[in-house]
């Protein structure tokens, strides 16, 4: 009985367990996988699994693979390596993994291809109710809405962290202040041209985003051929997560990478905005990065500017600091926290001196 058992479980994972295409090519390392579970057994316990990913690299290297059931991810933790799969090799790994491809060219975008079943499910006598009701109108406009709504949730999660870092660094908050006083001063409202001259706060913002990125690891991608990430051969079907956590903690990229410290991204007279280290990929790059990266941006900056210009943050009376540990879901969320916002004594004067 036991032997027959055994030989029924061999044989399944014999049929199950990935055969790489060519024997001779190099691979990635592998955490070690089970038949049906995949690596789901090996993996680290407890934390956020971003941080987790990247502790592995210490083992398997920047660059290593994993068993997800009986598919092969390939986790991506280096810029150099990152940037072959997003930007020099886009359009081989432009796929993404289970994502239902629509054959016909009139349909560019979810709207068509919402628009064109509910028309589909109109001209259908045999639909059922349940099917004319999921493609209501009222449906298409909700799902609408909740994908312009996952791109002000990023946008607002990224000023929540702002004003987190902010509380925990007063200091910081006042050399802003000064810099938009002098250079904004009160009588008008900040605008993007003030960008070159409110260097502190577009550091601060930068460094916002290397250290709690809005998506710690990137939407995976998926090899749409055989190709390759670095000397690694990569199999058609294979996905690729890039572990943007892991560009934006690499020791060897950025000086004490786990402190939050706005000054790395001005030059030693603090009078220039820089760029540190290519290890920063905030919105990803290539054919698949963030289309409103620029759009984001300039929000955070001038709502950012708005506030501090009018606004000072401060810890409210219980003296809850908010936590900075982080709620990683679709993006990485900030735990809710309160914060007393009070109106700035030289706001205040300003507005009354024009109003006389």
């Amino acid at each position: 009985m036991w032997e027959l058992l055994a030989f029924l479980l061999f044989t399944l994972a014999y049929f199950l367990w990935p055969k790489p295409k060519c024997i001779s090519a190099k691979y990635p390392k592998s955490l070690p996988s089970l038949p049906l579970v995949g690596s789901l057994p090996f993996l680290p316990r407890g934390g956020h699994q971003h941080v987790n990913f990247f502790k592995l690299q210490e083992k398997y290297g920047p660059i290593y693979s994993l068993r997800m059931g009986t598919k092969t991810t390939v986790m991506v933790g280096h810029h150099q390596l990152a940037k072959e799969v997003l930007v020099k090799k886009g359009k081989e790994f432009s796929g993404r993994p289970q994502v239902e491809n629509f054959s016909s060219d009139s349909i560019t975008s979810l709207l068509d291809v919402l628009i064109q079943a509910r028309m589909n499910s109109g001209n259908n006598n045999a639909a059922s109710d349940r099917d004319a009701k999921l493609l209501s109108d009222k449906h298409i406009l909700t799902t609408i809405g909740d994908i312009f709504g996952a791109g002000v949730e990023t946008t607002t999660s990224v000023v929540k962290w702002t004003v987190a870092f902010l509380l925990h660094n007063p200091q910081l908050q006042k050399k802003i202040q000064e810099e938009i006083d002098q250079n904004v001063g009160f009588g008008r409202t900040p605008n993007m041209s003030d960008r070159n001259q409110l260097i502190w706060l577009e550091a601060t913002i930068r460094e916002v985003l290397r250290i709690r990125p809005v998506a710690p690891t990137l939407i995976p991608h998926k090899a749409i051929v055989d190709s390759s990430i670095g000397e690694f051969a990569i199999d058609k079907g294979t996905s690729v997560i890039i572990n943007l956590w892991a560009l934006h903690h690499n020791e060897k990229e950025w000086h004490r990478p786990d402190q939050f410290m706005p000054e790395r991204f001005l030059d030693p007279t603090k009078s220039q905005l820089i760029s540190p280290s290519l290890s920063y990929l905030p919105f990803g790059a290539g054919p698949r990065s963030c289309l409103g990266e620029i759009l984001a941006r300039q929000e955070l900056f001038l709502f950012m500017a708005w506030l501090l210009q009018r606004f000072d943050l401060e810890v409210p009376d219980d003296g809850q600091m908010p936590s900075l540990e982080g709620n990683p879901k679709l993006v990485f969320l900030i735990e809710p926290f309160k914060v007393k916002i009070k109106v700035r004594q030289a706001w205040r004067e300003a507005q009354a001196e024009s109003s006389t």
